[in-house]
């Protein structure tokens, strides 16, 4: 729709140009017929129309005006004698009123075309240019800098305060990376959805250094970080990731976009501040696509293995539970590791399938008595939808699987649409299935989510579990988390237990049950 309105502009332009022409060609037939009393004398009309419905009331008055003069005082009457002033001024006066009213109604759509193009080109939050206006500069003039810049935790942000608060932090974010920014002559800022940014900085000096500029945008997007944004008295702390691409004069500025966003994807991905694009950066996506394209060929060839690693007590030492894990192992014995394909597929449809290949092996294991129950399997919040959980259910009733012997493991990620999760949650709990939060941390809103919940396991981080021993504010927040379950009647399982020493300190502080390498490694069935 953006391109055609700028096709419509392109074309007013020449019904304007070809006005003036058909006014000239008329004027000529008028004079050699016999001047105006001749029928082609009501033809101007035509011209004084379409000069007026393309180019408005101040382009068509003109018009009607130069048309006037045409057959004005230089072209004979009826009688073969000059005309009266009082004729051709009056047929003037009729041609500018003509064109005033035609141009009035070409304004009043141009006025509208105009709001249309800010709405399709602005957005409507911040009032600045979204990508579908980049797109009109889509070649770079001169060397440039881009920069997708991004708020990591924005889901966070909706999922605990809702829309509309979100919405604020957005605006004043946005005019603090304005503020920041301002130091930039040749810099445009484009919104790119969510706490998504987009920076097109041209280079003004040839000699300007790519590098020295990333690390400015970076030193930048630190000082946004440090300090909060206090929306209605709430300070809110963001944290910001970067990436950043250099695009060449005349280079595609939207394949800037493109690399620039592949570099964030992969700062993400790292968990580091900002990354500069490059082509091996290519090469790691070639591979997502790769992944995602043999996955499905993956379960149906059964190079899905599945995998149990039990959970032991911290009272008894004996096993308590066990959590079912995907392995991809081809048939030449590669191993395609986790935390290479599940971020891949949990952005598509293939997630449901894994799930419930994942619920068909745990069912069965459960009801051949293959591992101490409960069973833990993970949930994405790709799984919480109806075929997925009515999948799941119907599984347990049928193999008639007892209350809590089932349990999923869940993390943060899920509540970015709370009202659907805990809907379902409070689905799969009244069906006896157990809930464990997955990846848990010391923080307000990791506390938020588990109340009101029917939560039975909290599964502590294993960033915590790993430090407990050399931090003591880590081992603090194991320990606020102990304490706080406990207090709810919910139970504990320390993650990524790699020691006997950090098993000693994870009994010493209360943690009821533990998982890791030091007790046992994940098995194939």
């Amino acid at each position: 729709m953006f391109s055609e309105l700028m096709s419509q502009r392109k074309y007013s332009r020449y019904f304007l140009i070809l006005s003036y022409i058909l006014s000239l060609a008329i004027a000529a037939v008028i004079y050699y017929t016999g001047g105006t009393n001749s029928i082609y004398a009501d033809l101007m009309y035509i011209p004084i129309a379409t000069a007026a419905s393309t180019g408005g009331k101040k382009h068509g008055a003109v018009h009607a005006a130069f048309s006037g003069m045409l057959i004005g005082p230089f072209i004979i009457n009826s009688f073969h004698a000059a005309q009266e002033p009082a004729g051709w001024i009056w047929r003037m006066i009729i041609y500018i009123s003509i064109s005033l009213i035609i141009g009035m109604f070409h304004d009043c759509g141009k006025k509208h075309e105009e709001h249309i193009t800010h709405m399709l080109t602005h957005d409507p939050v911040t009032q600045l240019k979204n990508i579908q206006a980049l797109t009109k500069t889509d070649t770079a003039l001169g060397d440039k800098t881009v920069a997708a810049l991004s708020v990591k935790n924005h889901n966070e942000i909706v999922s605990v305060f809702g829309y509309d608060f979100a919405a604020k932090i957005v605006l004043k974010f946005s005019k603090i990376l304005r503020d920041e920014l301002k130091k930039y002559q040749n810099i445009e800022l484009y919104r790119h959805g969510g706490m998504n940014f987009i920076l097109v900085i041209t280079h003004e000096d040839a000699s300007e250094n790519f590098r020295n500029l990333a690390n400015e945008i970076s030193e930048i997007s630190k000082k946004i970080d440090s300090e909060p944004i206090v929306i209605d008295e709430i300070p809110i702390y963001v944290e910001t990731l970067i990436g950043l691409s250099h695009v060449k004069n005349n280079e595609s500025v939207l394949e800037g976009v493109r690399h620039s966003l592949t570099a964030l994807e992969y700062a993400n991905f790292s968990n580091i501040k900002y990354s500069i694009y490059d082509k091996t950066l290519d090469n790691r996506y070639n591979k997502i696509f790769k992944i995602a394209g043999s996955f499905r060929y993956a379960l149906i060839n059964n190079d899905i293995k599945i995998a149990f690693q039990n959970i032991y007590s911290s009272k008894t030492g004996r096993v308590h539970s066990a959590e079912l894990l995907a392995r991809w192992i081809l048939k030449d014995g590669t191993r395609i590791y986790t935390d290479e394909f599940i971020p891949v597929i949990e952005k598509t449809k293939l997630m449901n399938e894994l799930t419930r290949y994942m619920i068909d092996n745990a069912v069965e294991g459960i009801a051949n008595n293959k591992f101490h129950s409960p069973v833990s399997i993970n949930f994405s919040a790709i799984d919480f939808n109806d075929e997925v959980i009515d999948y799941l259910i119907s599984k347990v009733n049928e193999n008639n699987i007892k209350n809590g012997q089932l349990q999923i493991e869940i993390s943060e990620r899920v509540f970015t649409d709370e009202e659907t999760a805990v809907y379902y949650l409070n689905k799969l709990n009244k069906n006896g299935i157990a809930i464990a939060i997955d990846d848990f941390r010391a923080v307000s809103t990791s506390y938020q989510y588990i109340n009101g919940l029917h939560v039975s396991t909290v599964k502590i981080h294993k960033t915590l579990i790993e430090k407990i021993m050399c931090s003591e504010n880590a081992k603090n927040s194991v320990k606020s988390i102990v304490n706080s379950c406990k207090s709810r009647n919910i139970t504990t399982v320390a993650v990524g237990v790699e020691s006997a020493e950090i098993a000693d300190a994870c009994i010493e502080i209360g943690v009821d049950y533990l998982q890791g390498y030091y007790f046992h490694k994940p098995a194939i069935i």
